[in-house]
C-alpha cells in the first residue's frame, strides 16, 4: 500500500519499503526533484555543484528597514548614500539559520548598515558601495543577524 505526502507542493503516493513494483511513481519523483534542484543549484564543467543565488534590487531611503525577499540583495542608496539605523535595519528573519547576503549596487548612492538591533551581530558598521559585500545569518536564539564575512 502506497503513503501519501506532499512533495514540493504536489501530493504524490510513495511505495512503502516492502512493495516491489514501484512503477512511474518514482520517475515522477526523480523528476520532480531534478527539476526543483534545477531552480536552486547550478552544474559547472568537472561536476561541480553549486548554489543559485536569487537576486532582488533595493533602494532604499535613510532610516529604512531591509526586508529580505531573495537570498542575495543588490542594495543601494535612494538618491545619495543613506544609513540604516533604526531598532530594525534588517528585517527579522524567519527560521534559525536562515542567510542572507548584500551587495552594494552603486559607487556613491552607498548603504551604511548600522550595527544597532536586528544587526547588532554586525562586527561593527558596514558601508556598503559597488560591488562590495557582507553576509548574514539569522540567530533566532539572540534575534540578530550575525556577520559571516565581508569583502570590499
Amino acid at each position: 500500500m502506497a503513503l501519501s505526502v506532499n512533495f514540493l507542493g504536489d501530493p504524490r503516493a510513495v511505495p512503502e519499503t516492502d512493495e516491489e513494483e514501484w512503477g512511474g511513481e518514482v520517475t515522477d519523483q526523480l523528476f520532480d526533484l531534478l527539476t526543483a534542484g534545477d531552480l536552486f543549484f547550478f552544474l559547472l564543467a568537472g561536476g561541480t555543484i553549486v548554489e543559485k543565488e536569487a537576486r532582488a534590487a533595493s533602494t532604499l531611503a535613510a532610516g529604512a528597514t531591509l526586508t529580505q525577499t531573495a537570498r542575495a540583495h543588490e542594495v543601494e542608496g535612494s538618491g545619495g548614500a543613506v544609513t540604516l539605523d533604526g531598532t530594525t535595519p534588517i528585517a527579522a528573519g524567519e527560521t534559525d539559520g536562515q542567510r542572507l547576503r548584500l551587495v552594494g549596487a552603486h559607487a556613491t548612492n552607498t548603504v551604511t548598515i548600522a550595527a544597532t538591533g536586528t544587526a547588532a551581530g554586525l562586527n561593527g558598521n558596514v558601508t556598503l558601495g559597488l560591488h562590495e559585500s557582507i553576509e548574514l545569518v539569522w540567530d533566532a536564539g539572540n534575534t540578530v543577524w550575525e556577520e559571516v564575512s565581508r569583502s570590499h
